[in-house]
């Protein structure tokens, strides 16, 4: 068999002793997408003493009825995320509930994805309906656990840092797998796991990737050459693949001046760490690039994600855009950036190189990055909802792009890590009439989906940096946004805390809208903790100060759950029907089937079953419509429960 792969191929390469057979799965859909799928290899050239090993580890917990439990470690650029990708793929079959792929950090940026939000993004893919996701990281896993305790299926854990971070993955099922990759070794992960170690490559094999890797550009180098190459890359496959892309689309001379450099300079390293020679490999990249490549390249290296839009690449570089796509290319060029489907990314340990070349990013800098997220983000979160927002830019914006509303959260959902990170590199750099503004932006994104923990962090630094600022009106909306996180997940008295903040903000400055949505929010706080009469106080309160035709529709739709827990079904029927003749006019389509889902309950109370079964029904149909499923199965479940007792 030869090893060799040809075609329209991209992606990282694998370097492997031998090849025993070879499974190709194009597109398979059992892959999942998760915080950060890896690319298919340019070269597939099997780690089969690597995957060998993994094999063992996993007959003997099949033997045994017994989850398998596998961590690949190695040093940064050896290629451990690769050869857990291809091994996964290879038993892709023997777990028909899928294959999903989560990178749980950056260490080279010091930066790790929180383990509820990961959790979050399994559940989703295996099919849970975002409002039916746990709030808390504890929560989800446990809602994990539940989930394989009779499945198939495998996680790839990519990048992990410590043993903590895998303890919340822990299958329960003896038919799922745990595959970890690590820069180490994780010792402390316990004797249920089968440690596999993936070397350096030796050298033969180094210089076979290497020749493959140049052949598919018909280039053809002498052993002495070739052996330039490995020499300096150390048998690292990430170390190749980049000295590869030097000697890519360049000249003869070209070829041969780099290759003379390499010779003179190796990888300047330091003992065998192997970090420190991709660093100089880097260094050599960076010599190569022209003043405005270069500058592009620190520009770009302090935005707070390695993965960005590639229009947010141009704005930051600046100037003439054909100068900025100049740049992109000669970046790509050599390696230290791929530019792809309208989008860049930095290689592992590129971006903590650039950051390196400056004494920290530049102010100016920062508020660019700030206002293009934010301009982005307030473009898509006026699709969501029409709620009171207090934010400049939704006054100066037009009324949007022509998009669908599931669309609009997908490209919220898709910037997430990066919104984030955004509002945290703001506040480091002071801007804090930005920071509290990204944060109202991102209500709608982290209310839908329940991002609670990217919401708390973000939403305790918009808070802060309103407060600082002195902008009233921000700090009122950052203390009522971050209350309703922590009544999300369940933490009353931190809530209750906001939302007084939140009223007496609004009580100094005279914003009536303000305060009758911290008292209403108060008094949903109430009834969450099972005081109806104190939350139908707040809701007497908040009526005091409203003046307008909806408000007084959401405050009876409220005023009607605290009287049915009260026992006062006709007063809360007279309540909500109310409301519904408010709303039933209109394309509110959430509030209309609250209203009937209220009003089965009133008339369940009266017993009026047979009206109270209609109102249900009516219920689900407008959950449905609107695509809220939890909603839906909880009307389900009250008028099967009428059924049930009429029965």
């Amino acid at each position: 068999m030869a090893n060799q792969a040809s075609g329209d191929l991209s992606g990282t390469v694998i370097q492997a002793e031998t090849i025993d057979r070879v499974i190709l799965r194009a597109a398979s859909e059992r892959l999942a997408v998760g915080l950060a799928a890896p690319r298919p290899p340019v070269c597939f050239v099997n780690r089969d003493g690597v995957h060998r090993e993994a094999d063992k580890r996993r007959a003997r917990a099949v033997a045994a009825g017994e989850p398998t439990l596998i961590c690949f470690h190695g040093p940064g650029g050896v290629g451990t995320t690769g050869a857990a990708t291809m091994w996964a793929g290879r038993h892709a079959t023997e777990y028909p509930d899928g294959v999903h792929f989560l990178k749980l950090s950056n260490p080279e940026r010091d930066e790790r994805e929180s383990a509820g939000e990961a959790l979050g993004v399994v559940l989703r893919a295996v099919g849970l309906e975002p409002d039916d996701i746990a709030p808390t990281a504890d929560g989800r896993a446990a809602q994990l656990r539940d989930f394989g305790s009779d499945k198939k299926m495998m996680l790839v854990l990519d990048d992990v840092i410590n043993a903590a971070q895998v303890a919340y993955f822990r299958p329960t099922g003896a038919g799922c797998a745990v595959l970890v990759t690590s820069r180490w070794l994780l010792q402390d992960l316990g004797p249920d796991f089968g440690y596999v170690p993936v070397p350096p490559l030796a050298t033969e094999y180094a210089h076979r990737l290497l020749g493959e890797l140049l052949a598919r550009h018909d280039i053809e180098l002498t052993a002495e050459e070739s052996e330039i190459i490995v020499r300096a890359a150390g048998g690292f496959p990430a170390a190749i693949e980049l000295m590869a892309c030097q000697l890519i689309g360049g000249s003869d001379g070209k070829r041969a001046r780099f290759l003379r450099r390499v010779a003179e300079r190796g990888w300047n390293a330091l003992g065998d760490d192997a970090k420190q020679r991709l660093v100089a490999h880097l260094d050599i990249a960076y010599g190569s690039l022209d003043s405005a490549a270069a500058a592009a390249y620190r520009a770009l290296a302090w935005h707070p994600g390695a993965d960005f839009d590639i229009a947010l690449a141009a704005h930051l570089i600046g100037g003439d855009p054909d100068d900025a796509d100049d740049a992109l290319e000669s970046l790509a060029h050599v390696g230290l950036l791929t530019v792809e489907d309208e989008r860049c990314r930095f290689h592992d340990l590129a971006q903590a190189h650039a950051r390196a070349k400056t004494d920290g990013p530049p102010a100016e800098l920062s508020r660019r990055i700030a206002e293009w997220y934010l301009d982005y983000t307030v473009t898509f979160d006026r699709l969501l909802s029409d709620r009171p927002r207090s934010g400049p830019l939704y006054r100066q914006l037009s009324a949007g792009r022509a998009i669908a509303r599931a669309d609009a959260l997908a490209c919220l959902e898709r910037e997430r890590p990066n919104l984030a990170g955004a509002v945290k590199s703001t506040e480091a750099a002071g801007h804090d009439d930005l920071v509290w503004q990204l944060c109202e932006a991102l209500w709608g994104l982290y209310h839908l989906h329940g991002h609670y923990e990217d919401w708390i962090t973000t939403h305790e630094l918009g808070l802060n940096a309103a407060q600082r600022c002195g902008d009233a009106e921000g700090e009122m909306r950052m203390a009522s946004q971050l209350g309703s996180a922590y009544l999300g997940i369940g933490e009353l008295d931190r809530a209750l805390e906001c939302f007084r903040i939140s009223h007496g903000v609004a009580a100094r400055i005279g914003h009536r809208q303000g305060q009758e949505s911290a008292l209403e929010w108060q008094g949903k706080i109430a009834l969450r903790g099972g005081d109806a009469r104190e939350a139908s106080r707040c809701f007497d309160l908040a009526w005091a100060v409203a003046d307008d035709p909806r408000e007084f529709a959401i405050l009876r739709l409220q005023r009607c759950r605290a009287l049915v827990k009260l026992g006062q079904f006709a007063a809360g029927r007279d309540e909500i029907m109310a409301a519904w003749q408010h709303f039933q006019p209109t394309t509110e389509t959430d509030n209309k089937a609250k209203c009937q889902l209220e009003l089965g309950r009133a008339l369940a109370g009266l017993g009026e079953v047979d009206a109270a079964r209609v109102a249900f029904a009516e219920a689900e149909r407008l959950f449905a419509e609107d695509g809220s499923e939890r909603q839906r199965k909880a009307a389900e479940s009250l008028r099967n429960q009428l059924d049930s007792v009429q029965e």
